[in-house]
């Protein structure tokens, strides 16, 4: 794989040209009943992130340990890229105020010449042409994996020295960035799920709460059955969709998403002899019931108009209201 056309100065470079000293690690001996709550950090396949090492419960072992997997010891500035298993691809580097780890056999540990700075490699090994080549070196059939030739021959693009400085610190800018605004809506949801569970709790009228079966709440509210809020409950089509627009659109479970429904990636159907009964009405709730993935189950959306008109498909259940009972 040739990577484009590269600006003057620059060289295409594989990591063996690179690279001072390349291998990985193995599991101590014991696996994880030699871990400990503290001691010489040890650096598995959860703690490689795209470009950032996690020390959020990395396991610890004994400098006894440590000793006998010395050929295994990262130092600072070494590029850690994780080789096996379902993380394969991603790659960070080690940073300056890491002196003394190691890493387990899942993590491959490159460490570069002076000609290479780790974060810029990082970063092009995490960009899309670098992880094309990952993806495209995995072998076995059961187990994704990079052996050491395969990561030898991997290619990257290699400007002078101080450009690659350069370049680094405009995309951790970005990438810092990037983080603050993920943090700030983590912060927001935090925020409104503490407010909804003081007003499915407490009201808004300050009065006396009660226990219930499904938890504290004000005294004048009552417990039913949601069977008897709902006019009608109804799987949807199982009829194949695709991406011809003008067909009707299809709700599927990627289009329900954080309580609201998402269109960026709908499908439509073409033809259904059904279709009317199927026919989404503003108010009416879509609950993911199943797909495997245990997390998406109970996921739920309100329908409103938008797209209109739509169906839903057969893994969602659509739940019409009985409006005089219970709002939407």
């Amino acid at each position: 794989m040739m990577l484009a056309a590269l600006p003057a100065g620059w060289r295409e470079v594989t990591i063996e040209e690179i690279q001072s000293e390349l291998g990985s690690g193995i599991t101590p001996r014991g696996g994880e009943s030699s871990y400990l709550p503290r001691g010489i950090p040890l650096i598995r396949s959860q703690n490689v992130l795209m470009n950032e090492l996690c020390r959020k419960d990395v396991a610890h072992i004994s400098p006894e340990t440590h000793q006998s997997m010395k050929r295994s010891a990262v130092a600072p500035g070494d590029v850690l890229l994780n080789i096996t298993g379902a993380s394969i691809g991603r790659v960070a580097w080690v940073p300056q105020d890491l002196s003394t780890a190691n890493i387990n056999q899942h993590v491959c540990r490159i460490r570069l010449k002076r000609e290479a700075f780790a974060p810029f490699i990082s970063l092009f090994l995490s960009s899309e042409r670098g992880q094309g080549q990952i993806m495209g070196s995995q072998f076995g059939t059961t187990r994704q994996g990079l052996n050491y030739g395969q990561v030898r021959a991997l290619k990257v693009p290699l400007p002078p020295l101080r450009e690659q400085c350069a370049i680094t610190e405009v995309l951790l800018a970005v990438q810092a960035a990037k983080q603050a605004r993920h943090r700030e809506a983590e912060l927001e949801r935090e925020r409104k799920a503490a407010l909804m569970q003081h007003l499915f709790t407490h009201g808004i009228r300050g009065e006396a709460t009660k226990q219930t079966e499904i938890g504290e709440m004000p005294e004048s509210w009552e417990v039913i059955a949601f069977a008897d809020c709902v006019e009608s409950l109804q799987y949807g089509t199982s009829e194949k969709c695709g991406n011809d627009s003008s067909g009707l659109p299809v709700l599927r479970i990627p289009n329900i998403i954080g309580g609201r429904i998402d269109t960026v990636d709908l499908k439509f159907a073409r033809s259904l002899r059904n279709a009317g009964a199927l026919q989404l009405l503003p108010g009416d709730l879509l609950f993911v019931r199943t797909n495997g993935v245990r997390e998406n189950i109970g996921r739920c959306a309100m329908y409103r108009d938008h797209p209109a008109p739509a169906l839903f498909a057969s893994y969602l259940i659509r739940a019409r209201l009985k409006s005089n009972l219970l709002l939407p």
